[in-house]
């Protein structure tokens, strides 16, 4: 069964990139490509794709409004996920998107033919983001948590979201930047194993992208920022 995909995108060229790419794939189907605010809302209220790849760096809208876009998608879309495309932007960029419900964050450069596979895995429950971006991410999670009160360390925090020693190894190496394939080799296991203890991280914690997991890891006292 083909993974419906729909394009957010104001600029022509880039969204003309994306659908072609999209079509170009056996495992995908393009359902529609909005570049104006209301059709981008028309196109959410069909509810008929399975992952938006939606542009923070709109030409012509508002980067606030592309984060309402994917609030709206949240809310609207109770079974699809979004997949943001955008530039080398700042942490609070990739916090707000991933606030406003975003499941993955890709930079505009990856949009190559290996990006139909990063759809699929997303579909799939696995959030791609962007190599370059993980220092960002890290970047968000200090700011948020020396805005916080320090959480108690809990010892236990493997125990008590019931992940087994694999899946913390994996956690571990997620909260350094590596990829899917560096920790399969680091594990000696394959890469679909891995995205497997992924998939039961995300589930056990209770979040949708691999920042999301290290972010629940700090506030719990099990890495450290």
């Amino acid at each position: 069964m083909s993974v419906s995909v729909a394009i957010i995108e104001s600029d022509p060229d880039l969204g003309a990139h994306l659908a072609s790419l999209v079509m170009a794939s056996p495992e995908l189907m393009l359902s529609g490509v909005a570049q104006t605010v209301s059709a981008a809302q028309a196109l959410i209220a069909r509810d008929q794709a399975d992952v938006y790849l939606v542009n923070l760096d709109l030409t012509q809208l508002a980067q606030a409004a592309g984060v309402d876009l994917i609030g709206l998608i949240k809310s609207s879309c109770a079974q699809a996920k979004s997949l943001v495309i955008g530039s080398q932007g700042d942490a609070q960029d990739i916090v707000r998107s991933i606030r406003a419900g975003a499941k993955g964050f890709l930079l505009k450069e990856e949009c190559t033919p290996d990006l139909a596979n990063k759809i699929v895995a997303l579909h799939n429950g696995v959030s791609p983001l962007s190599p370059t971006l993980v220092n960002l991410v890290f970047q968000a999670l200090e700011e948020v948590a020396a805005s916080q009160p320090s959480a108690a360390p809990t010892p236990d925090f493997a125990s008590r979201f019931g992940l087994i020693p694999r899946e913390v190894a994996v956690l571990k190496h997620l909260s350094q930047g590596l990829s899917v394939d560096a920790i399969a080799d680091q594990l000696s296991v394959s890469p679909h194993t891995v995205n497997q203890y992924l998939r039961a991280i995300y589930r056990k914690l209770s979040v949708h992208s691999r920042s999301m997991a290290v972010h629940v890891a700090v506030q719990n006292g099990f890495l450290a920022v």
